[in-house]
Order: structure tokens, then sequence, then C-alpha cells
């Protein structure tokens, strides 16, 4: 490309978002033997990555290093973009630390943990029309130690310890009527145990009891109100005491806790179909672990015990197969340990935690300025082969806001025959610049930008087009920024855009 490209890229220094076509993941199931499942299978003909930002203002650009084999976007606001920074939110109502962050139907909830009065059993919500957190409920059974997991609208706090008991009671909050009940109780009475929801079923794992480290697993049928208990077939470091889980594209990620030996466990994958079979993504030795989860996605923050220096990194599930790598364009906001991170509305959040300076448990919410997606991360693969379905990701938009769209290619020996192409749904966006490369704005169709290699072949409500005419020498490849397309939003609300290059 031409050295115009060292005008736009430099500036913008957020983590790269890598973003693949996927289905939603088979949920898994068992018998009291073990747990199998039909894992999901990615669209590989699909897979291609894209930067998005969103941008109120011209940036300029320089040389980026891009290492992906297509297609790359990210999202952020333009006064923040040159920072990549975290800013101070409305803060909790109660400081804490220890506790669980739910998402459901769009928000974000914040539920128990510790705070300076000890057990905190209350229930607290990001309102986003007020832009405050409000305590929505109280548990009514005041415990601690729970575990709490999300199904659909509802809120199970299952567990726990009270008044030197153990207890294997289940009680659901309803986030739509306000109101409390009751399920069938565990088969175990379990504290600090590590839940997750997946097909209808709530999956309980370890803990301990009056006897110890509960040496098994149990999971919740929904449908019919009974718990069964799981026994054998299983890696023993599953069982652990204050771990916590998730249910990750065929995989079940166990974090944190500690085993039977007192050690602090790391963050392991169990293929659902075979629970024996485990992958250890992070070893031992880290006191606290949190994860803010997207779809077959995680990004990891590990910290030493009393500590507030954290290492972060990205675990993602591609082609059935788990991948992690270090994160080093993001920094932890503030100097507390046992802060939880959350994704809520495409955005990273770090909230709460104890400050070991002050001693006292900290409210403080912070936001990344990045919009760090709800979707899957990973490298696309597509190089000289010819993707027809292309990569189809979805995000939240605000009406008027503007949105960059990065466009690299990794070892393309040749741009002849090919086609890029940007679809979205009829008249959700407008075309403010089909080539950002240089200072002027390129609508039309049939336009060779100047100074480039973009020629806009296709510019209509639903979409545009372009080709790169870039000549590349016999025996030789280029990865590089081919071009970024400027898109605004006409109304607010969740799309869903592909991007595809077809010969």
């Amino acid at each position: 490309m031409k050295k115009m490209m060292s005008i736009l890229l430099s500036v913008i220094m957020i983590s790269s978002i890598h973003i693949v076509a996927s289905s939603e993941g088979e949920d898994f199931t068992e018998t009291t033997e073990e747990v199998s499942t039909q894992n999901e299978t990615l669209n590989d003909a699909a897979n291609m990555s894209v930067d998005v930002i969103p941008l109120e203002t011209e940036i300029p650009i320089e040389d980026q290093t891009v290492n992906m084999d297509t297609l790359d976007m990210e999202m952020v606001d333009t006064e923040s973009a040159i920072t990549d920074s975290w800013s101070e939110e409305n803060p909790l109502l109660t400081g804490r630390a220890k506790f669980y962050t739910l998402n459901i139907n769009g928000d974000i909830y914040v539920v128990g943990g510790n705070d300076d009065s000890g057990y905190n059993n209350t229930i607290e919500k990001y309102n986003e029309v007020t832009d405050s957190w409000e305590v929505v409920t109280t548990i009514p059974i005041e415990t601690y130690g729970f575990t709490a997991v999300e199904v659909d609208t509802k809120i199970y706090i299952i567990g726990g310890y009270l008044d030197n008991v153990y207890l294997n009671n289940v009680q659901i909050y309803d986030t739509q009527t306000n109101e409390w009940s009751t399920s069938a109780p565990m088969l175990e009475r379990r504290e600090e145990a590590a839940s997750l929801y997946v097909d209808n079923k709530i999956y309980v794992f370890g803990g301990r009891n009056a006897n110890g480290i509960v040496n098994n697993y149990e999971y919740y049928d929904i449908s019919n109100n009974i718990w069964n208990k799981v026994t054998s077939g299983y890696d023993d470091t599953l069982i652990r005491v204050g771990a916590k889980a998730k249910y990750v594209n065929g995989y079940v990620c166990i974090y944190g806790g500690y085993n039977n030996l007192c050690e602090s466990m790391g963050v392991n994958l169990y293929l659902s179909s075979d629970m024996s079979n485990v992958t250890d993504i992070v070893g031992q030795g880290k006191a606290h672990i949190s994860i803010a989860w997207g779809t077959n996605k995680g990004l990891i923050f590990l910290a030493d015990e009393r500590s507030s220096s954290y290492l972060i990194y990205e675990m993602f599930v591609e082609n059935e197969n788990p991948y992690i790598e270090q994160i080093t364009d993001i920094t932890v906001p503030c100097a507390m340990y046992y802060s939880e991170a959350a994704i809520h509305d495409g955005y990273l959040y770090f909230i709460g935690g104890y400050d070991n300076i002050n001693k006292c448990y900290n409210s403080s919410v912070h936001k990344y300025s990045v919009y760090y997606g709800n979707y899957s991360i990973g490298d696309g693969q597509i190089s000289d082969s010819v993707t027809a379905d292309g990569n189809t990701i979805t995000l939240n938009v605000d009406a008027g806001k503007e949105y960059m769209f990065m466009i690299n290619v990794n070892n393309m020996t040749t741009f002849d025959g090919y086609t890029f192409t940007i679809d979205y749904p009829y008249d959700s966006f407008y075309l403010v610049d089909g080539c950002a490369l240089t200072p002027e704005r390129n609508t039309g169709a049939g336009i060779n930008v100047q100074g480039t290699d973009v020629r806009i072949t296709e510019s209509e409500n639903d979409g545009m087009s372009f080709i790169c005419t870039e000549s590349i020498p016999s025996g030789k490849s280029v990865s590089e920024t081919v071009n970024a397309v400027v898109l605004c939003a006409n109304t607010s609300g969740q799309r869903t855009i592909t991007f595809r290059m077809t010969k």
C-alpha cells in the first residue's frame, strides 16, 4: 500500500479485537456417570477478523503491524481512542469484593460479596437511564460463600454457610417480577462451590462442607426440579473450593480456588464430552483470578496474594480448540485486589475490590475506553483462499455515531479478481468515507481514490464494496491494511454486519 497508510493507525493504540463467525454453542448434558455434548463447529470458511472503531472526528494514521490473515474491526469512542484509557464511572452503593457479576437482558448485576460490615446480601443493578447503581433486592436467607448463576431472567443463589451450618438450599430471584422463590435443594451441602448454566441445567462443582472438600459435582434439571450427582469420570483438578465456572463452546472452564492441599489453582478447561480431558490454560499459584466473559472467549485477570499487580491474558476457543495470548495493551485501572472484571454492553468494566493500603472494600467502577465487544476472538485464516460467506459480527451502535472498519490482510500474494464487501441491514448505516486513508471523504461508486490502491466499486443503502489495485510481485506476499471504511449509524440498537472477500 502507499505511504498514505502511515497517516491513519499509530494514534489508535487500541487492543485488537479479532472476531470470528460462530453459532451459539451447543449445551452439554450428562448422565450420573459422565458429561456428554455435541460440540459446536465453527464456520471455518467464514473466519475473518475485523477491527472496528467508532469515530466522531478525523484520525490521522501511521503504520500498524497486523498479525492476522484478513479483516479486522475495532470499536472506540474517538475522544478516548488516542489515550486508550479507563474512565471512572459512578461507584457501587457499597464497596465489596469476592462478589458475582451477572449479565441479564443486557443489564449488569452485582451479587453478594464481602464488605466492611462482613457479608453483603444485597444485589445491585446498574441503571443506564440514571447512570447509577441501585439496590434491587436483598437475599432472603442471609448466607456467606454461596455460588450464583444467571438463568434467562433469573438469578439462582445456591448453597453457602450460615450460623455454623453448611447449606444446600436454592434461592431464586426473578429480575422481571422482583420476586423470590426456591427450588429443590442440592443433594450435598456446599459452601464456595463453582456453578454454571447450560442446556436448561445448572451444574455445581466441588465446594466444601463439614466433611471437607466435596469430591463430586451435581446438576439440577430445571425442567423436572431434580438434582443428580456425578461421582466419577472427571479429572481431580475439577474439585476445588472458592472457584468459579463457565461453559465455553464445548468446554467447562473452572478457574481459581484451592485444592485439598490448599494450593492456589489456575484456569482449566475440561472437554464437556469427557470431563477427564483437561487443558491447563493458566497454571497454579495465582491467588485471585477474574474473567470477563464474552461468547467463546474470556479476558483473564491474574493477581498474586495481597497484590494489585495483574497479568492479563485473552483465552478463546476457535475451531473447537482453546488458545491463550497475553494482553499488554490493557492495564488495570486501580490498585485493588479481588476486583471483578465484566463485559457489559460491549465495554470492559473493572469493579470493586479490596484496598489493601487503606484496609477497606472499594466501590469504584472503571470502564475501558475501547469497545471490547461481546463476541468471539480469533485470527482469520483467509490468505489467498476465497471466502464467499464472510464473517458476521453483531454490535451495539448509537444513532449519529461513526464507526471505522479497519480492513487488513495477511500473506496475500495477489489482489487480482478479489472484491471486498461490507453488508449491513438496509438503511441502518450510511457511508461516510469509503476510503479513510486520505483526508478527503470518498463515497461515490466507481472512484479510484487518489494516492491509494483502493477503487470503490459499489455504494448502496445496504453495503459497499471495493477492490485493491496493488500489484504484488511474483513470489512475494503482503500483510497490510488494505482500507479503512467509515459508516455512520442511522439508528441506535444492535446491528449485524458481514464482511466478505470474494473472487
